[in-house]
Formats: structure tokens, C-alpha cells, sequence
């Protein structure tokens, strides 16, 4: 009798124990889990804000250029990488035409929201569909685009 308890008293302590080894796996699971979204999310938005700043920077090396050169304003095209003092990274193109700067990138989820925290949520800013500038809540601003920005492109203008 008293073998047949301590059997019954082993597979009840086993069957605890294996309950908490599973209970502790499926938390720490969890946590990592949870941890590497937290990383990923917290990654691309940073990329966001590192694309976003570039934009702002390129822009204010261009205006710096035209105040010290306004003919290169009115002539339009690009400037040399050398002219504005910056070199961008992440494919961030500009254009001069009809006395406005357009700085543009391929729009990604995340851009016009740290586009918008950097610049105090500028209205110089927006995506192209059809040859037209839309504002950030999709409203035409009139201002139509040179052709070598594409559609969907988004836009920070002057």
C-alpha cells in the first residue's frame, strides 16, 4: 500500500511539473514573441523617420543652393549631389520646375507620418496620382507634377 501511494504522489508531483515547464514555455514564447514585434515595428518606424529626414534635409540643401544662386531657380532641372551638400541614401529624388523644389520618394507605409512629426505636420507634402498633387487626407492641391515623378510617389514641395 504504501509503494502504491508514493507512485501516485510521484505521478502527481511528474504531472505538475510538466505542467509548469509547459506553462513557462508558452509564457516565455509569448514574450519573445511579443518582444520581436516590438523590435521590428520600433525598426521600421525609425526607417521611416531616417527616410522622412533625408527628404527634409535634401530640401533644405537645395534652398540653401537657390538663395545663394536664385538663376539655377528659374532654370529648373536638378542639382548636382556636389551643389546641395548632401548625398541621399534611400533613393530620394528632386526636381526644380516652375520656381517649386519637388523632393520625392517611393511612398512606404510610415513616410508621411514622420514626414509630418519632423516638419510639425507640414501641408508641403503629399502623394501623386495622375500627374496631381494630393494632400495627406487625399484632397487635389491643384499643383500639378512634373512628369519624372511618378504616380504614387510621395512629395515634399516648396
Amino acid at each position: 500500500m504504501c509503494g502504491a501511494r508514493q507512485r501516485q504522489t510521484g505521478r502527481l508531483t511528474m504531472g505538475w511539473s510538466l505542467s509548469l515547464v509547459m506553462a513557462l514555455t508558452v509564457a516565455l514564447t509569448w514574450f519573445h514573441n511579443s518582444s520581436t514585434h516590438r523590435v521590428t515595428v520600433y525598426s521600421e518606424q525609425a526607417e521611416m523617420r531616417e527616410r522622412a529626414w533625408e527628404m527634409v534635409r535634401l530640401m533644405n540643401g537645395i534652398n540653401d543652393r537657390l538663395y545663394t544662386h536664385p538663376a539655377e531657380r528659374t532654370g529648373g532641372g536638378t542639382l548636382p549631389v556636389t551643389a546641395t551638400g548632401f548625398r541621399p541614401v534611400y533613393g530620394t529624388r528632386h526636381i526644380i520646375a516652375g520656381q517649386r523644389v519637388f523632393v520625392w520618394q517611393d511612398d512606404r507605409p510610415g513616410l508621411a507620418g514622420a514626414l509630418a512629426d519632423i516638419t510639425h505636420k507640414t501641408a508641403l507634402a503629399g502623394r501623386v496620382k495622375g500627374r496631381r498633387l494630393l494632400n495627406t487626407t487625399g484632397q487635389d492641391t491643384g499643383i500639378s507634377v512634373p512628369s519624372v515623378i511618378p504616380d504614387s510617389a510621395f512629395v515634399y514641395f516648396n
